[in-house]
């Protein structure tokens, strides 16, 4: 081979894959203010406007994870600011710092063109995109597993400075999500492999160990706060499924011929793993199966499994698929099934942009901005969905007091509390002070299913006006009166209760249509 030749071939070999990272940014960055935050999203914010130490206080008593993604997005916001773009960006660059990653796994398990292959995959993937564009911690968990997914021993021979760096991105990873035990879990297969990647996991280990072990005290308070309560349901088959729908296509438009997809593709992944040679095959089929059925079944006893905590299943999910594109039985069905692949992600993204809102706070708040009246009050019917709230209220010269039922979190001592019957003697001396009361209502099948916030509105007052978004509603109420009589027996459409009745439509500033999401 020419010289010339060589030099094309290696500059080559360097644009397309800066070209799919470049793509993957652009991706990741469109439209990243478009959506409203939520209230994750928003506790984020609040968190991290606190000192470092008062993060770490707050993130014990109050949340479920490690303290690592709220203390970087502290030091963010102090350089870039608190802009819904400036919060989310921190979360895309992440996402954009984990294809580099990416593509050295796909060159040391494929050739070069498997390994463009693999990083066209995660680069167009809408799962990946999403949590890209959220203020919170699962891309990060996605960068720092692929780092140590680099030092993995059974695949790749690592030397010792690979295997150092390995353990300090899996203590990266132990410190941002808790459930990023879940990938070392997964390693232990390729531990039976070669005793020498059994010692280069053990130096791996060990280092992540000694580094996270501060925490522990941390996890096993928290650990506690999760038993005895914790929003998550038990698993079902649709959450199983949820989660091949979201590795193929998330967001895609709900349709039955996408469900039969996602379960196409995850059969193709299986089928991927018979064209890897050596103990390969195994081990990523291990990778990609094993944390889910460890995380079903530690569900089995407390519910935790979530989609999201293991977006980073993309890497062996895509990295299957590519083996199964890439082998030489049958190319033109290959080809046309990568097509479609590539259409549902392309699909999907498309849909994505616009209609994935998880929460419309920015809307919900400029309605209650433009018809409150000096002297109203607003509930919160679950406290920490006030942050939310309060995030966009900052535009606006509101003349409001603001009651969160049971009380703020951080007083509560309890993130999400549940509302009980003694609660309510502090609300009606709340409603009191005041002539028109907003009920902003969201998450009550969590923290009020007895729904003892709305009864004691109606009771004091009548209802005056409504409005309703993706994931809220927005009521108001004004003192002198209960409920008209005439209203008994009638049904909502939407709470199947004899409420509302008579309201005047809202003034939507969105349409009214609510789009259910998917944990992923």
């Amino acid at each position: 081979m020419s010289a010339p030749h060589r030099t094309h071939e290696r500059v080559g070999d360097h644009l397309l894959p800066l070209g799919l990272v470049l793509l993957g940014f652009a991706l990741r960055v469109f439209a990243l203010d478009r959506r409203s935050l939520w209230v994750d999203e928003a506790f984020s914010w609040w968190l991290t406007g606190h000192s470092p130490r008062e993060i770490v206080r707050l993130t014990v008593q109050l949340d479920q994870h490690p303290p690592l993604y709220y203390l970087t997005l502290h030091l963010w916001r102090l350089f870039f600011g608190d802009s819904v773009w400036a919060m989310r960006a921190l979360s895309a660059y992440a996402a954009v710092l984990t294809l580099p990653f990416v593509y050295v796994i796909g060159r040391r398990v494929f050739s070069r063109r498997g390994a463009y292959l693999l990083l066209l995959l995660l680069t167009v993937s809408p799962f990946h995109v999403r949590y890209a564009q959220e203020v919170r911690m699962y891309t990060w968990l996605f960068l720092w597993i692929a780092a140590a997914w680099v030092g993995v021993g059974p695949l790749f021979s690592p030397s010792r400075k690979v295997t150092t760096g390995s353990g300090l991105a899996l203590a990266g990873a132990l410190w941002t999500h808790n459930m990023a035990w879940v990938f070392p879990v997964s390693v232990l297969p390729g531990l039976l492999v070669t005793v020498r990647a059994r010692m280069a996991h053990l130096r791996s280990w060990g280092i992540a160990l000694l580094l996270w072990l501060p925490w522990l005290p941390a996890l096993i308070h928290q650990a506690r706060g999760v038993m005895a309560r914790f929003w998550i349901p038990y698993p079902t088959w649709d959450t199983w499924l949820g989660t091949w729908q979201a590795l193929t296509a998330a967001c895609f438009p709900a349709s039955r011929g996408w469900t039969l997809w996602a379960v196409v593709f995850a059969v193709l992944a299986w089928a991927g793993g018979r064209h890897l040679r050596g103990p390969r095959p195994r081990l990523w089929l291990s990778f990609l199966l094993l944390p889910m059925l460890v995380e079903w079944g530690v569900s089995m006893y407390r519910p935790l499994y979530s989609t999201r905590t293991l977006i980073w299943l993309l890497l062996p999910f895509l990295l299957l698929l590519t083996a199964f594109f890439l082998a030489s039985s049958f190319r033109p069905l290959r080809l046309l099934l990568l097509g479609i692949f590539l259409g549902l992600q392309m699909t999907a993204l498309v849909h994505f942009y616009p209609a994935c809102e998880r929460e419309s706070w920015a809307s919900a708040v400029a309605y209650v901005a433009h018809h409150a009246q000096p002297g109203d009050g607003v509930v919160f019917n679950a406290g920490w969905t006030r942050w939310a709230f309060d995030y966009y209220a900052r535009g606006y010269a509101l003349d409001i007091e603001e009651y969160p039922v049971p009380g703020p979190p951080e007083r509560v001592g309890q993130l999400e509390p549940l509302t009980r019957p003694e609660d309510m003697a502090s609300l009606r001396a709340f409603l009191q002070r005041h002539p028109r009361v907003w009920l902003v209502y969201s998450h009550e099948w969590y923290t009020d299913p007895e729904r003892l916030t709305r009864r004691t509105l109606e009771v004091w007052g009548e209802p005056v006006e409504s409005w309703e978004g993706r994931g809220i509603r927005v009521f108001l109420y004004r003192a002198g009166g209960k409920m008209s009589s005439a209203g008994k027996g009638q049904t909502s459409p939407d709470t199947g209760s004899s409420d509302f009745i008579g309201i005047s439509p809202a003034r939507s500033l969105i349409p009214n249509s609510y789009i259910p999401l998917r944990d992923f």
